[in-house]
């Protein structure tokens, strides 16, 4: 879980910075769905990693149990596990017809991410989301960046 999300990050990082002009919702939605993938990995990773398992039925059944809401992978890591990785809180955000999540570091930097299926699915409805610019998006791949390194000095 980790080495996909390091590597997507890597990607998307990569991608952001060659492409520094305006992004258009089309542009960064593709992105977006990649960035929330990988914040519900990093946060997953952590979860499996402090946590142990009967069997590998068990993981899984625990995994699916925390769907795609990274407030419940938060409140299963809880506060001092967060703060591990460098994590002050991650809060719900509703912008109109849109869920995402606002995760604030122990830095004070904000990242911001989209429910993975809302985001997967918000061509069906009838609402632009909000359309950030690439020095915005491009400081939350940082910050995702810095948990991930956070993660892997903890653990590796």
């Amino acid at each position: 879980m980790l080495a996909r999300a390091s590597s997507s990050l890597d990607f998307v990082c990569d991608y952001a910075e060659e492409h520094s002009g305006p992004m258009d919702g089309a542009h960064i939605r593709s992105l977006s769905i990649l960035l929330s993938y990988c914040i519900e990995l990093l946060l997953k990773a952590e979860f499996v990693l402090v946590n142990e398992f009967k069997d590998k039925d068990v993981l899984e059944r625990s995994l699916k149990r925390l769907n795609h809401d990274l407030v419940a992978v938060a409140q299963k890591l809880g506060q001092a596990r967060l703060k591990a990785i460098g994590i002050k809180s991650i809060h719900t955000k509703r912008q109109l017809f849109f869920v995402g999540y606002i995760l604030e570091t122990l830095d004070g930097e904000v990242i911001s991410v989209e429910n993975f299926i809302d985001i997967r699915y918000d061509f069906i409805k009838d609402w632009t989301r909000t359309i950030p610019t690439t020095e915005e998006f491009l400081g939350w791949v940082i910050g995702a960046l810095k948990i991930n390194n956070n993660i892997k000095k903890l653990h590796f």
